[in-house]
């Protein structure tokens, strides 16, 4: 977190160049959630890469290249593509 020395240099503001102790709490008060979420995440993760071991699937074993690009939809994809390119 922060050190004292700064705390006390961002509370104690002449005019326009200190922070405002509301301000203050709020910017703390953001990392310290964003503390929290970035150990809760953290450990989520290690969870799941060592103790996730999906099998493999293979949807395309038994099809010909030329089969498998028969099935997609290129101009929904596109599409898809463009409009979130747009929005």
């Amino acid at each position: 977190m922060l050190s004292y020395g700064l705390m006390a240099t961002l509370l104690a503001g002449d005019g326009d160049h200190g922070l405002h102790c509301k301000h203050f709490l709020l910017i703390c008060s953001y990392i310290a959630i964003l503390t929290v979420f970035s150990i809760y995440n953290g450990i989520i993760g290690l969870g799941l890469v060592f103790t996730y071991f999906p099998h493999a699937h293979t949807r395309a074993e038994g099809f010909s290249r030329r089969s498998i690009l028969k099935r997609i939809d290129f101009i929904g994809g596109a599409l898809s593509i463009t409009g979130l390119t747009l929005l």
